[in-house]
């Protein structure tokens, strides 16, 4: 590769151009790719079979192609696998039973289940696939791939149906109506997160049962953009209401009853009020009375009691604290050793010992 000869030239053919090392990527002249479209896959698939012979069907060559994902290399290899296991007659269920794929109309079945937010069908869809062997990985890539046609389809009505048959790409796209775009997105990115958890997980099985159900439920949560929807087609939907006249009812005329003539009152003769008895007038000599009544007079209006003198402060001695209590010497009971019978034993038994 340093210096070849001007007749030779190094061709070199990947799919994970990343893995090169920079050494010889800097050295070489890169070409990339693009992967062949699935029809044109299948047709060569066809034309290869009969060439050599080999009786193919077109379903079972699209499911080929399908598998391939794009890379022509790797369809002619698998078609060689079949012929080696199922001879010169290959269908549909051979290449199904050989690779664990997934029929297209095994998918239509799923996606429509997810569209009708049927969960009991779409959970005994994956039972069933995963019973038989299937690749569930392969079953969650179709139904992704058939939840981006329909999203493409919402938003360009002349997509086609990602090689799903006519008449149930029909039933897809008549369920996925009933939903806005923002909801198969949703759905689309759960599906998305569930193929991450289940590259690495060994029960793959579980993880797409969850998935399945989150994606449901997120079809059919209700978000704030749909309440407030309602209200605004509530609020167009409210037309002015027409005043309603009220006739008018007629009044019945009260019928005047004649009233019985009365005599006027007689008229009040004028008589002056009596006069209000006076107060008898103090008797001059009184002394206390007249006394008591100039107090009175000299006070100020609105004057308050004077306040009485508090007797003067007087600080208290202080306490002495008092003495602690004396102690009590106990006194010896000695009379217990005058006891005249008591000396006398003491005098008698003096210098023995007794056992």
């Amino acid at each position: 590769m340093e210096e070849p000869p001007p007749h030779v030239k190094f061709i070199f053919a990947t799919t994970e151009a990343n893995k090169i090392l920079p050494t010889i990527l800097s050295r070489c002249q890169r070409f990339d790719l693009r992967p062949i479209p699935t029809d044109l896959i299948a047709k060569h698939l066809l034309h290869i079979a009969k060439e050599e012979g080999v009786t193919l069907e077109e379903t079972a060559a699209w499911a080929v192609a399908k598998g391939a994902d794009g890379g022509m290399r790797d369809a002619q290899s698998m078609l060689d696998q079949l012929v080696s296991f199922c001879g010169n007659t290959i269908t549909e269920a051979n290449v199904l039973d050989v690779f664990g794929f997934t029929s297209r109309e095994k998918v239509a079945q799923l996606g429509g289940a997810l569209l009708a937010r049927d969960t009991p069908t779409a959970l005994s869809l994956i039972q069933k696939e995963a019973e038989t062997g299937r690749e569930l990985s392969q079953l969650l890539g179709e139904l992704v791939g058939a939840l981006r046609a329909l999203l493409i389809a919402k938003l360009d009505p002349s997509a086609d149906g990602e090689g799903i048959p006519a008449d149930l790409w029909a039933g897809l796209v008549k369920a996925a109506d009933a939903y806005p775009p923002d909801r198969i997105l949703s759905a689309i990115d759960v599906f998305a997160e569930t193929e991450g958890r289940m590259k690495w997980s060994t029960n793959k099985r579980l993880h797409f049962e969850l998935g399945l159900i989150k994606a449901i439920q997120s079809l059919g949560e209700v978000r704030l953009s749909d309440v407030i929807k309602v209200l605004a087609k509530g609020a167009d939907s409210l037309g002015e209401t027409s005043a309603v006249t009220v006739p008018a009812t007629p009044v019945a005329e009260a019928v005047a009853e004649p009233v019985a003539e009365t005599p006027p009152p007689p008229a009040k003769v004028w008589e002056p009020e009596p006069e209000a008895p006076k107060p008898a007038p103090k008797k001059p000599g009184d002394p206390i009375t007249s006394r008591f009544d100039s107090m009175i007079a000299s006070a100020p209006e609105g004057s308050e009691p004077v306040p009485a003198d508090e007797p003067p402060f007087r600080a208290e001695a202080p306490k002495e604290p008092p003495a602690p209590p004396k102690e009590t010497k106990a006194v010896a009971d000695d009379s217990f050793h005058h006891d005249p019978l008591i000396e006398h034993a003491l005098t008698a038994l003096e210098g023995r010992v007794v056992k």
